[in-house]
């Protein structure tokens, strides 16, 4: 058996924290390891792992996440729904039994037992889900008659319905993971979603880009007539929220979540977190508030699903749906202040990494070690620079920054011109 991550979505409930080009599963949420870190260790304990992303997000395995290969990393040309990302994965690992799981779950050991002691039969796929505790409007539900046997898919319902549910006995909480022979996989997508099949294992993804987005619950499961669902009752949560992300952290005396610089007085059952700046609240119970560098949301845990319908108008204005950090395949670096004629970022290289070898018309750049050892290649010349140990590049001057060393390089950056957008770069 081999394990396949899904790690291409973007996470729009963790708002603000989660954004495109940093969504959630790469977010250092447990005790400074992401998500998707998280599962990667969890399942490297019985198989050998694989990850679909996005190619934009690619970059990330490269210096962010430890423990797989980047051979293993499968990056999607351009996010198209999970029967595309689930296709490119059999495509690429062939036909042995195949388990898909969100990179955004918490499990626990149960959950690798169970998985032990699973084998698809022959064109069978085997879902997973979850005996309902309450009467859950998150999560989609699976009926299921007394053999496992899967009857019926539905929808998130509404709280009457939700109720119902749970009452009867009859339905789980649909976790998003299952199992199947790769075989089976790709018989049923020939079948079913027959472009995609033609894109991804007849034309070698050529044409990956046009095609339409669908789910695999929606585009296979739901048509396919063997499926068999098994009930978990271990260790699970979904962090698909700030409501699921709090259940899932450990809490203080007062039942709070704090991360940060937080002082919480006479607060309760609130999750807290600070990026960079004092957050003091008072008198609050059941509320999240979550600071970033460049927006604060604050929202009543109970109705953190709702983020997305901020995250959907602050969309259309194309305001902060980007992090303040942006990211590179060498590191990241955010944006300290702006002004008239300079920009003062701080720049954070991976050990082994280096920028690109480029040239700038309208700026120049003076650079300063805060930390690590810099090699800087100017002119075709190098000098090694160590902490508190500064650079000058005058425009039109050709440079590069490497880090050579074994911990993170990084450098404040102060750029001076008339002009200092990042299109203003030449490559070499």
């Amino acid at each position: 058996m081999k394990t396949v991550i899904l790690a291409g979505g973007r996470g729009t409930r963790l708002w603000p924290l989660s954004r495109d080009d940093y969504p959630k599963q790469f977010l250092p949420l447990f005790d400074g390891k992401s998500l998707v870190q998280r599962s990667i260790e969890l399942f490297s304990r019985i198989s050998e792992v694989y990850v679909v992303t996005s190619k934009s997000l690619s970059p990330y395995f490269t210096y962010a996440v430890s423990g797989i290969s980047t051979d293993n990393v499968i990056a999607e040309p351009e996010p198209k729904g999970t029967a595309a990302a689930i296709s490119l994965a059999i495509s690429r690992v062939g036909d042995e039994d195949l388990l898909f799981v969100p990179s955004d779950h918490v499990l626990g050991q149960d959950f690798l037992d169970l998985i032990k002691r699973t084998n698809p039969n022959e064109g069978e796929i085997v879902l997973f889900g979850y005996r309902p505790d309450s009467p859950s409007t998150a999560y989609g539900y699976i009926e299921v008659d007394g053999n496992g046997r899967v009857l019926s898919f539905h929808e998130k319902p509404d709280a009457e319905r939700a109720r119902t549910y749970m009452e009867s006995g009859k339905y789980l909480w649909n976790m998003g993971i299952f199992l199947m022979k790769g075989s089976t996989g790709k018989e049923a997508i020939r079948k079913y979603l027959p472009e995609v099949h033609k894109v991804v294992f007849e034309n070698g993804g050529k044409g990956y880009e046009a095609m339409k987005e669908v789910t695999f619950d929606y585009g296979v499961l739901e048509k396919h007539d063997k499926l068999r669902a098994l009930r978990y009752t271990g260790e699970w949560h979904d962090v698909g929220s700030w409501k699921s992300l709090y259940q899932a952290m450990d809490k203080d005396e007062n039942g709070n979540v704090l991360k940060g610089e937080v002082l919480a007085l006479n607060t309760r059952d609130s999750l807290i977190t600070s990026a960079n700046r004092l957050v003091a609240a008072y008198g609050l119970t059941g509320i999240s508030i979550i600071s970033t560098m460049d927006a604060v949301l604050v929202i009543p845990t109970d109705l953190s699903e709702k983020t997305k319908d901020i995250v959907k108008v602050l969309g259309a204005k194309k305001v902060a749906h980007e992090s303040p950090k942006i990211y590179r395949q060498w590191g990241h670096y955010t944006i300290l202040e702006e002004g008239e004629r300079y920009k003062v970022k701080k720049l954070w290289v991976a050990p082994g990494k280096s920028l690109s070898y480029q040239m700038h018309y309208h700026r120049a750049e003076h650079w300063i070690v805060v930390k690590g050892t810099a090699k800087v290649i100017h002119d075709d010349e190098e000098k090694l620079l160590v902490e508190n140990e500064g650079f000058y590049i005058p425009k039109g001057r050709k440079h590069r920054i490497e880090n050579p060393g074994r911990v993170p390089l990084e450098i404040i950056e102060v750029q001076t011109g008339e002009y200092l957008g990042e299109d203003d770069i030449v490559r070499f």
